[in-house]
């Protein structure tokens, strides 16, 4: 009979739980980047202008 692991079988599931997460995070701060400039835009905070370049890099990497 084979002898379980517990300490490699807990790393590797601690690092497919998180290893999610960040990915979750990463998507959040970009929805949350292409987001917030226009919400800014709409109260007159910021340009049209301004928010072309935040846009366009959330847009990429969001394709990525």
């Amino acid at each position: 009979m084979e002898q379980l692991n517990f300490n490699a079988l807990g790393k590797k599931a601690f690092r497919s739980f998180f290893k999610d997460g960040i990915y979750n995070v990463f998507l959040g701060l970009i929805l949350l980047s292409i987001g917030l400039p226009l919400i800014l835009n709409e109260f007159g905070l910021i340009d049209y202008k301004t928010i072309m370049m935040p846009l366009l890099i959330s847009l990429i990497l969001f394709a990525i």
